[in-house]
């Protein structure tokens, strides 16, 4: 006889108290006790007889507290506690399993964290039974990181009751070692894989090529060209400053005087840059 079964036969639920399987103990001995039996047929009075020592078999197996479930908490039990990635090179990928097993317990839920660290993911939960547990969890290492150097990560796995608010947890420790051999031979042949994409000049060759000779010039059309634009942009402004503004003489003339100037300066800066050009060595 085990828990489920106790309480079937009392007719309670699997989660019941104390209070609850006594009180319904004490309903089911009253119903099939023999003095309330006495005026029946002997089948039914051998049936009842049967029954009423079948439910003090239950309740004494479930007033064990030893028998009871509820009050075991779920025990995880992981196989293996330890993984171990050697030898690994730089973006190379390798995998393993482990198993998850209850060994306490009822629990309602159970939780693995799917990414601990950036190298290390679980890519397959798949359940080895019918039931829930136990489960087989693949793990993908991927190898990254400094050459040589040891890397730890803990993969994370919890077992919940949440009826009774219970929870275990366990840790697997990861490890991972990068073969500083291995990234070398890796970096070596991507370098050698590369296909050549220019020339090199030898120094000597490159400090005997002359540099580009930039002479100057004015050119009088872009000169003439940059005033004309400046003097139809001010005479839009004029226009606009007469036809909306009372601006008197004096500061007029003024304006016009500053304008004037920066016109002429900007248009002659842009006639030389105009006139200026880059002439490759031996063209003169």
């Amino acid at each position: 006889m085990d828990w489920s079964e106790a309480c079937r036969i009392l007719g309670i639920e699997e989660s019941a108290s104390v209070e609850e399987i006594k009180a319904q103990y004490i309903y089911k001995a009253q119903l099939l006790h023999p003095d309330k039996n006495q005026d029946k047929p002997e089948t039914i009075r051998r049936k009842a007889e049967a029954e009423l020592a079948l439910v003090n078999q239950a309740f004494d197996f479930l007033n064990d507290p030893t028998h009871n479930p509820y009050k075991i908490p779920p025990r995880l039990a992981v196989e293996p506690m330890v993984i171990r990635f050697k030898d690994l090179s730089v973006g190379e990928r390798k995998s393993t399993t482990l198993i998850i097993r209850n060994i306490g317990g009822p629990y309602t839920s159970v939780w693995v964290d799917n990414q601990p660290a950036p190298w290390l993911t679980v890519t397959r939960v798949k359940s080895i039974t019918s039931e829930r547990l136990p489960l087989e969890v693949t793990l993908e290492c991927t190898g990254m990181g400094e050459p040589g150097r040891q890397y730890t990560s803990d993969l994370t796995i919890k077992l919940e009751n949440e009826s009774t608010h219970t929870v275990d947890q366990v840790g697997v420790k990861v490890e991972l070692l990068i073969n500083p051999e291995s990234v070398m031979a890796s970096a070596a042949k991507r370098v050698s894989n590369t296909p050549a994409r220019a020339r090199i000049i030898p120094s000597d060759q490159a400090l005997a090529q002359p540099l580009p000779e930039k002479t100057k010039g004015f050119s009088v059309k872009a000169f003439l060209f940059n005033l004309l634009a400046f003097a139809v942009i001010g005479g839009v402004v004029i226009y606009l400053v007469f036809a909306f503004l009372e601006v008197s003489n004096t500061i007029f003339i003024i304006g016009l005087i500053i304008y004037a100037a920066i016109a002429f300066g900007v248009s002659f800066n842009h006639g030389f840059s105009v006139g200026s050009k880059i002439e490759k060595p031996g063209t003169r």
